[in-house]
């Protein structure tokens, strides 16, 4: 994959994605965007899925079809270790998911008590760095 690709992903990510830890300190990178074709290309380049997220609102208001495109666990693993280098927004974000990703291991372990702390305490930590709005 050429480097401007990866530093233009990177780019899509700081400005349109979101990186996050959910509940069960499940890994994920999502963009939503309005251009299908732009998410179609980030699932065919890096895996993932597209799915459509329109509801009554958005036809009643006339407002364009929203897209989704998401990686989860492994998907997201590799993705990351690709764009982190061009990442400069998101990058504690990444940071942080790659060392939760690293802690879960195989899929399917179990934490024990100590990890199952520091797997809440980076989930609260990237969370709270996802609602820090920047000016």
């Amino acid at each position: 994959m050429e480097r401007t690709d990866l530093a233009y992903t990177a780019g899509i990510i700081d400005g349109e994605g979101c990186i996050s830890i959910g509940t069960t300190s499940q890994v994920s990178v999502q963009v939503g965007n309005t251009n299908e074709w732009l998410l179609q290309w980030l699932k065919f380049t890096f895996g993932g899925r597209v799915i459509p997220m329109n509801d009554k609102r958005t036809e009643k208001r006339g407002w364009k079809p929203m897209y989704h495109w998401y990686l989860r666990q492994d998907e997201a693993r590799e993705f990351l270790k690709l764009v982190y280098p061009h990442l400069r927004i998101k990058r504690v974000q990444a940071e942080i998911a790659m060392k939760m990703l690293e802690l879960r291991g195989k899929k399917g372990r179990r934490f024990n008590e100590t990890e199952r702390t520091v797997a809440e305490a980076q989930r609260i930590l990237i969370r709270g760095l996802n609602k820090t709005k920047v000016n």
